[in-house]
């Protein structure tokens, strides 16, 4: 390579180290800033384990009509997603169709659940809260705003906003649909979310709420940020080369020697952040869903769920579920061909009722050589190790410490290194690791939030480790926003020679 290919190469990176940070260097710093946020305030999100405890519990030998005997026929036989809860005092079945939308029918008569009024509203709050609730104002909203930004919740709507006076600002989202609450926060969790979850995961709602398109700006955003940590890297490292002296930094400027340190410190970190960040998006679908795909599924359960499976004693099995604790909840589905209730409590793990005809059985999880033989029959190759933890590990992770536990953990010595986790309690596949998972489970989290088992077991030995990145980070965004405004306010206030070469030797003359 000859010596003025070599310096055409440097000018290229120094161009677009400069262009880059200029677009860039603000979005560099409020990521690291809601950073830090994030690490101990996610998006608000009404969690299933307060809809759980706030449920009331189900009265044994409370009247009940099994869903057979009240469906249209045109939804008894499609797979339908059926939840029994109680609200106002009545059992409920919540229903999601097929095609994905939302509809509830009491099960006590069987009676449709239309769309609700302001004051069912309020009742379902206090209802909730277990207590009056004083509300000031009920409004009727028939899209998504900020913090409801995901399509998924569109089959609940419209909503009743019920803003509570409670001195807090808390607002329940009352679906007029089906009667749920499908989100509920207060002023605190906005300003949270404001300094933390929507400016670093780009959460504006006129842009998340279209999926597509907000994946395309996180994904070039974070392309560009990647394009300028790696410029950066590399001009870091030609400056320290060319310097001769004792001193490490060839620049004499305050800002330009403080960019280079903190950039040559903590340089690959940022890079490292920006590109997990990046692999978060999964760009181009690289990386496979961690679950069953459609076929595994339907061997995993052995039978296709219709609403024909369930029992007429379906009161019965409720009622025996809730002799065994504060029952709040049962999912209807199906595991190795046979009827399952799923039951969760308030004051338990969950238990199961399996069906099988006219007799039922309930036990509290899945025997350890059932999951192995369905394994096997539903991956089609035999287990290679299989164990139950009761810690997380390194796939199965949660600094929350949300996910259930214990789980049964399976691995299959396959090419593909399949690794699977199963929720014994819930007869549920949890996830589905691949060699092409696993790669993004590091790529993405272990790079981004440095959740390696080690440091969380240890914390608050995460935090530290967090913190002093996240500074470093923070410190070359923030001398990297410094000299962009100069260098802006250079280029404003001062004419700019013309032609390529021109503009280089400008710009290392001002360094």
């Amino acid at each position: 390579m000859t010596k003025k290919t070599k310096q055409r190469i440097i000018d290229f990176f120094v161009v677009t180290h400069q262009w880059s940070g200029f677009v860039l260097s603000i979005m560099f710093f409020v990521w690291f800033i809601s950073g830090f946020v994030l690490m101990y305030k996610d998006f608000p999100y009404i969690q299933q384990a307060e809809i759980i405890e706030k449920t009331k519990a189900w009265e044994v030998g409370q009247s009940l009509l099994p869903p057979p005997a009240f469906l249209p026929d045109s939804l008894q036989n499609q797979k339908l997603g059926i939840t029994l809860t109680t609200q106002m005092g009545r059992p409920l079945y919540r229903i999601i169709t097929p095609g994905g939308a939302a509809m509830s029918f009491f099960g006590d008569d069987g009676s449709f659940f239309t769309q609700i009024t302001e004051e069912q509203a309020l009742a379902i709050v206090s209802d909730f809260e277990g207590k009056e609730v004083q509300a000031q104002a009920v409004v009727l909203d028939d899209w998504l705003d900020q913090w409801t930004p995901r399509t998924r919740f569109i089959p609940y709507l419209p909503w009743y906003k019920v803003k509570a006076d409670d001195g807090k600002g808390t607002v329940y989202y009352v679906s007029s649909i089906n009667g749920e609450i499908n989100q509920k926060l207060n002023l605190e969790d906005k300003v949270w979310a404001w300094l933390g979850a929507i400016p670093h995961w780009i959460y504006f709602k006129d842009l998340r709420i279209t999926t597509q398109k907000w994946r395309d700006v996180v994904v070039a955003l974070s392309i560009a940020g990647v394009l300028m940590s790696i410029t950066g890297i590399v001009i870091g490292i030609i400056r320290v080369k060319k310097n001769r002296g004792m001193k490490f930094s060839p620049y004499k400027k305050f800002w330009f020697k403080w960019h280079h340190y903190t950039g040559f410190i903590f340089g690959l970190f940022v890079f490292t952040f920006i590109l997990s960040g990046l692999f978060s998006m999964n760009p181009w679908r690289w990386s496979p869903p961690k679950s069953l795909n459609t076929e595994e599924n339907q061997r995993w359960e052995g039978a296709s769920f219709n609403v024909a499976l369930v029992p007429d004693q379906v009161a019965e099995i409720v009622s025996a579920m809730a002799g065994q604790g504060a029952l709040k909840q049962v999912e209807f589905g199906v595991f190795d061909g046979q009827m399952l209730l799923r039951g969760q409590y308030g004051d338990r793990k969950p238990v199961m009722a399996k069906v099988m005809g006219e007799a039922y059985a309930l036990i509290d999880k899945l025997p350890r050589q059932q999951v192995e033989e369905k394994l096997t029959a539903t991956l089609g190759m035999p287990v290679a190790h299989f164990e139950e933890l009761e810690v997380y590990d390194k796939y199965y992770i949660d600094k929350w410490k949300k996910r259930p536990l214990p789980v049964y953990k399976a691995s299959f010595g396959d090419e593909q290194g399949t690794l699977v986790y199963v929720d014994p309690h819930m007869a549920k596949v949890v996830y589905k690791y691949t060699t092409v998972n696993k790669w993004e489970r590091w790529l993405y989290h272990g790079l981004h939030s440095f959740d390696f088992p080690f440091l969380l077991k240890y914390r608050p030995l995460w935090d530290i480790v967090m913190w002093l990145m996240g500074l470093g980070g923070l410190a070359v965004s923030i001398t990297g926003v410094v000299l962009t405004w100069r260098w802006l306010k250079r280029k404003v206030t001062h004419p700019r020679p013309r032609g390529y070469r021109a503009k280089i030797k400008k710009a290392l003359q001002n360094q």
